[in-house]
């Protein structure tokens, strides 16, 4: 009788044994999973922070007019649309349009502090045989308006992106005719300017 139950406990004993090490093995497995999900998961998230990082420089990098439905222009080159043919042209062979530049005087202004200024007129040459219904001429860190006010820009307006572009009062450049417009900005040195896009009639 004895030896009998002395069997039994020893089955029982084993059998909670074996359960106890496969439960720790499950669990082990569990862990090394979630380890396993969680670093994946990290590895994915890293990816896609890298991957939207990469577009928002390439966005950057590239021109902000889109030409056409499927064409976006390099830097350096203008986007010149006439109807619904649309070409993306390298700006040092570009003659239909220029601007021509022109510095009107450079000061030093005591009620400022003694900052420098110079005041600018640059003025749209339409070379073409077409009439200019829209253009938008790209700026830079050059570009720093006296006071930062559009009170010192005139015949043009500002866009985002420091963008300049025809006011809606000036509707059109007709062929072989010019426009004017002008500004003030910090120090005498020339700004930065070039065509971006042009919208021909």
């Amino acid at each position: 009788m004895k030896l009998i139950f002395l069997v039994l406990g020893l089955i029982l004993t084993l059998g909670l044994a074996s359960a106890h090490h496969r439960n720790r093995h499950s669990h082990g497995n569990y862990d090394n999973n979630n380890y396993n999900n969680y670093h994946n998961g990290g590895e994915i998230e890293v990816q896609e922070v890298a991957v939207e990082s990469q577009i928002v420089v390439e966005d950057y990098s590239y021109h902000p007019y889109q030409c056409g439905p499927y064409n976006r222009c390099k830097l350096g080159e203008v986007c010149q649309r006439i109807g619904d043919h649309c070409q993306c042209l390298p700006i040092p062979s570009y003659k239909d349009i220029c601007l021509s530049v022109k510095q009107i005087g450079v000061w030093q202004d005591g009620q400022r502090g003694g900052k420098t200024y110079s005041q600018w007129d640059i003025t749209i040459e339409n070379h073409s045989n077409k009439n200019i219904r829209e253009i938008f001429i790209g700026t830079d860190y050059t570009f720093r308006l006296r006071d930062n006010s559009l009170n010192s820009l005139w015949n043009m307006v500002m866009l985002p992106k420091g963008i300049l572009a025809l006011p809606s009062v000036q509707n059109s450049i007709n062929a072989h005719a010019s426009y004017t417009f002008g500004f003030i900005i910090d120090g005498p040195q020339s700004p930065n300017l070039h065509i971006l896009s042009v919208l021909f009639q």
